[in-house]
């Protein structure tokens, strides 16, 4: 059950500090001795302390990263409850049973219950229907009130992991089609025409990530997908009717096409999440998780750029060559804050609650979050330049969701990722993607990153002063731990 609950904050979303406080607290409860250290993908698990009656063994456990709000909610709080599981398999306090559990001899050790045990999984639903003493194949004296909540947490593990708890996916294509659209229009000020060319392009990578999950090309979407939208940008921005649709007359404007097109594929999240673990207890997982998110982005430079070069070169070999957007293309810098275009954070904040697959019960306080960061990010705009902007938006985010972690004991990263996820391409800005796709391939794919980066850092400022002053300094270190375990992103 340890090692299921590990995997599932893991797959799911929680920063792996996290997992690994988790999991210790719930093993400590139930007198476990247990170490975790957790790394994306990889989780390794030392079960036992050497003695006879726990002989230590190691398992090596894989898993697939991706967001899971919902499901995240839930397994955090079954983990909770798992941790309680051993006032009723010890008996009296808390105290005392940590006192005691090294002489309690003769009792059943859970450590040998695993996800694999289908047989009682299958079992625990039985036992809250019938008495023990009405079950064929069972001892007539009713068993442990500990054996019959394991069986049921164990039960309801199994369900979390295996119902499909998501959104159609047909539901979700349109909702990355509808987030690519509106972020062009919202966030890059471009046209009705660059919103409405991103938006065919947002359901085209959101059609590839689906193509990636299905057949496990993980590492190669990005890179394909990029390509891929570049080309198909530079190939419908000669088109005419683009002119006449856009409201400005001017056409469309290649760049922001491009980058809205993939924003899906921006890694905010895994920048979102190793900034927290940078800061934490698991750097070591925080720097691997800031690794992976910088391929990503040299990933995505290279493949804007080398797709938006190979169309070019197409067009020169017909002598169809015109570059006729450069006009099109909003002016970098501070400009004056469009009214009109402040309704359309209704869908683009949607569209990400879907994509973050999160309850719609979770939406209010998620939306909430995003949307003072959103606020303060444009007031902001105003005076700052981006990164410092960034940063302030980063920090509101992150206070509202301690905040309303430390309220209602609820996990806060869902809500951080809810503004995290449009902070990362609006703090990007269309500079340096224009300036990327003008240079040769290669150095425009290095630039892309470094400058992704740079933003993150201008983030990352924002999340650590949001949680240095959401637990301000107690002297007395339980009551301080026991406040930063009601949250997520300490």
């Amino acid at each position: 059950m340890l090692c299921g609950l590990a995997m599932g904050l893991s797959s799911y979303g929680a920063p792996l500090y996290r997992v690994e406080h988790r999991i210790a607290h719930a093993a400590e409860e139930l007198n476990i001795p247990i170490s975790l250290f957790c790394l994306p993908t990889t989780l390794m698990v030392a079960i036992g302390d050497g003695s006879a009656r726990h002989p230590c063994r190691v398992q090596y456990l894989s898993y697939c990263y991706a967001v899971h709000i919902g499901k995240l909610h839930d397994v955090d709080q079954l983990a909770r409850r798992a941790s309680k599981l051993g006032v009723f398999n010890k008996g009296g306090s808390s105290n005392s049973r940590r006192m005691s559990s090294a002489s309690e001899k003769g009792k059943v050790s859970v450590s040998s219950m695993t996800i694999q045990h289908s047989n009682r999984v299958a079992d625990a639903v039985e036992l809250g229907r019938a008495p023990v003493s009405d079950r064929p194949d069972r001892p007539s004296t009713p068993e442990k009130p500990s054996d019959v909540d394991m069986d049921c947490c164990l039960a309801e593990l199994e369900t979390i992991m295996t119902s499909p708890g998501d959104y159609h996916r047909f539901l979700r294509i349109m909702a990355g089609a509808m987030q690519s659209g509106v972020i062009v229009v919202l966030l890059f000020k471009g046209s009705w025409a660059d919103g409405l060319a991103a938006l065919f392009l947002g359901a085209f990578t959101s059609f590839c990530l689906y193509l990636s999950d299905l057949f496990g090309l993980e590492g190669a979407v990005e890179l394909l997908a990029a390509m891929a939208v570049a080309a198909i940008a530079r190939f419908i921005e000669p088109f005419g009717f683009w002119s006449a649709i856009s409201g400005t007359g001017k056409g469309l404007c290649h760049e922001v096409v491009s980058l809205g097109g993939v924003c899906q594929l921006l890694p905010g999240t895994a920048i979102t999440l190793g900034m927290l673990e940078v800061g934490s207890s698991n750097p070591v997982a925080g720097s691997v998780r800031m690794f992976q998110a910088f391929i990503r982005a040299l990933k995505l430079g290279y493949g804007l750029s080398t797709g938006s070069r190979i169309a070019v070169h197409l067009f020169e070999l017909f002598d169809a060559w015109e570059d006729s957007g450069i006009d099109a293309c909003p002016v970098p810098g501070r400009t004056a804050i469009d009214f009109w275009r402040l309704p359309l954070w209704i869908p683009m904040n949607i569209s990400i609650m879907i994509n973050l697959r999160a309850y719609p019960w979770q939406w209010p306080h998620m939306s909430l979050a995003s949307l003072l960061g959103y606020c303060v990010s444009l007031l902001a705009s105003q005076w700052f330049n981006s990164d410092i902007t960034a940063g302030m938006a980063a920090f509101s985010i992150a206070m509202a969701a301690n905040l309303y972690a430390r309220r209602k004991n609820e996990i806060a990263v869902g809500a951080t990722l809810a503004g995290i996820i449009w902070l990362v391409p609006g703090g990007i800005g269309v500079r340096g993607v224009m300036a990327a796709l003008a240079k040769d391939a290669t150095s425009s794919g290095t630039a892309f990153g470094i400058d992704m980066m740079t933003r993150a850092m201008s983030i990352a400022v924002g999340l650590y002063m949001a949680n240095v002053v959401a637990f301000p300094i107690i002297t007395d270190r339980t009551a301080r731990d026991a406040l930063r375990d009601t949250m997520m992103t300490v």
